[in-house]
């Protein structure tokens, strides 16, 4: 990306999140969607910090200031997590780079932290290499960070190096190349892709897993028995997948890919959350919930596969794709007239009404954007990714304020990181201001839509200033539209107490669309 693409390009959020692997265990970097052209060597400043906690160049964090030596940062963190086995960002801390950069200061301290799986006195030459090369990533001085055209010829001599000392067999995968290729030669394989570099990871142990433990680890002996979940084998996951070859979005947890399941019934399969011990027993709760739980305005959880190291979820297909992609994607020719708009305000609060009132404990969604909401070919809205926000860890929701996400985080849980059912409302009434608008949480670079759309309000005593043309025409069109905008107002309030519940939520959008039928 810095020096084959024209023009050259910072990826811009290089973790493991966004680094597949193919059969092969092939490195493919993946989400570009941050990424930033650039003329070679230069210096870009931004005012839209994004990225993760953990990985992120801190100087970049500080200042906005993004070079192609941020990815290089964020290559020496992922080296690091790849030798050691241990997160960068858990529980609310960011101690493994700082543990990391001490140990080396300390000259052979840093050996104490490899994965043992992969330090045995054969490995120690290639692994201290690593490191120091990793050490070198990380430095605070930009300029004292080798350009990633090092990087990768340093990790290719280490291959090359392992070849000639005959330790070609990986773990458990065959050669240190995969499937071998007779019309090669070794020096061809060695040069052919930069995800070779991954391959010689993999000839240490690291990727190395069982598909029974990975099974047992996530609740795969009680959620075998629980009725109306399919439990995928990861054979049939990629089967029905077609190897994961259709991406369709990216929701809150992972990618979400497209299968077909072997009566033709069309599914979305999406990354879960990784299950530890600790999270074990609510993941399985958390999906007995949305296995049971039945609403037309629910994406239905058809089954899962556990085999994996991160569970997999397989749910209903939705046709028309994301109320994000519909308003603002590719497919924002797609006309929407204000009562298909209402309808799905209307669908999208009822489903989380259902999630709050679920039996003895109300499930808080906690991510209610327009990412999160598909739509099925009649346009009934679907929410996705709900039930799994108790799963996940301080470093999602603080990561999402980084990535500068701050329209969907209710103000409260900044101040106590408590999710309640009134974030819910919160953050829908961010959603139903993009409805009436069309306008993204974050428009023309730096414009607020709640700000906006608050400051009109006060000063013009009327939102119909920032309403979409394409729906405001006739009068009582615009009554509507500005009664859909004053709801959106009350969910926006600061204090949580003034905020309606979505029980009053969806009382007020249905009382508008009786009106609307009988005018």
């Amino acid at each position: 990306m810095h020096s084959s693409m024209c023009p050259p390009t910072i990826h811009g959020d290089i973790a493991p999140g966004n680094i597949l692997l193919d059969d092969n265990f092939g490195a493919k970097l993946f989400d570009f969607g941050i990424s930033r052209m650039f003329s070679k060597d230069s210096t870009q400043y931004t005012l839209n910090i994004i990225g993760r906690i953990g990985y992120m160049d801190p100087l970049y964090a500080h200042n906005g200031c993004i070079n192609p030596k941020s990815d290089v940062y964020s290559f020496g963190v992922v080296l690091v997590e790849l030798v050691t086995r241990k997160k960068a960002y858990e529980n609310g801390s960011m101690g493994l780079i700082g543990t990391f950069s001490q140990a080396v200061q300390k000259g052979k301290k840093a050996r104490e932290m490899f994965d043992a799986d992969i330090a045995q006195s054969s490995n120690i030459k290639v692994l201290d290499k690593i490191v120091n090369l990793a050490a070198e990533c990380l430095r605070m001085e930009m300029s004292k960070r080798p350009q990633m055209e090092d990087v990768a010829e340093r990790l290719r001599m280490l291959i090359k190096a392992r070849c000639q000392q005959g330790q070609e067999k990986t773990a458990g995968h065959g050669t240190l190349w995969g499937k071998q290729d007779n019309n090669t030669t070794q020096s061809e394989r060695i040069s052919s892709s930069n995800s070779a570099v991954f391959f010689n990871l993999n000839s240490l142990g690291i990727f190395s897993r069982n598909a029974h433990t990975n099974f047992k680890r996530n609740g795969g002996p009680v959620l075998q028995n629980v009725k109306g979940l399919y439990i995928f084998t990861k054979s049939e996951l990629r089967k029905i997948t077609n190897s994961y070859s259709e991406f369709l979005l990216i929701g809150s947890f992972g990618r979400v890919f497209k299968g077909t399941l072997p009566d033709n019934t069309a599914v979305a399969v999406m990354s879960s959350v990784k299950v530890t011990e600790a999270l074990k027993e609510q993941f399985i709760e958390q999906i007995e919930i949305q296995t049971h739980m039945m609403h037309v305005n629910i994406l239905k959880l058809v089954g899962c596969c556990l085999e994996v190291d991160v569970p997999m979820l397989v749910y209903e297909f939705a046709g028309k794709g994301s109320l994000q992609d519909i308003l603002h994607g590719n497919s924002r020719n797609q006309k929407l007239p204000l009562d298909l708009r209402l309808d799905i305000a209307i669908g999208t609060a009822r489903g989380l009404t259902c999630m709050h009132s679920y039996g003895d404990q109300a499930i808080r969604h906690g991510d209610i954007k327009p990412e999160n909401i598909l739509l099925d070919d009649k346009f009934v809205p679907k929410i996705l990714d709900f039930g799994l926000w108790k799963l996940l860890r301080e470093e999602y929701y603080f990561g999402k304020i980084v990535a500068g996400d701050m329209a969907y985080v209710d103000p409260t849980f900044l101040k106590t990181g408590q999710l309640t059912e009134k974030s819910d409302v919160y953050i829908f009434g961010a959603v139903l201001l993009e409805l009436i608008t069309r306008k993204r949480s974050v428009y023309d670079k730096y414009c607020s839509l709640i700000l906006e759309f608050r400051k009109v309000c006060e000063k013009e005593k009327s939102g119909s200033a920032m309403l979409d043309k394409e729906i405001a025409a006739e009068e009582e069109d615009i009554y509507c539209l500005e009664e859909i905008g004053k709801l959106a107002i009350e969910c926006l309030k600061e204090d949580v107490e003034d905020r309606p519940d979505m029980v009053a939520v969806v009382e007020r959008l249905v009382m508008l669309k009786k009106d609307r039928m009988l005018k």
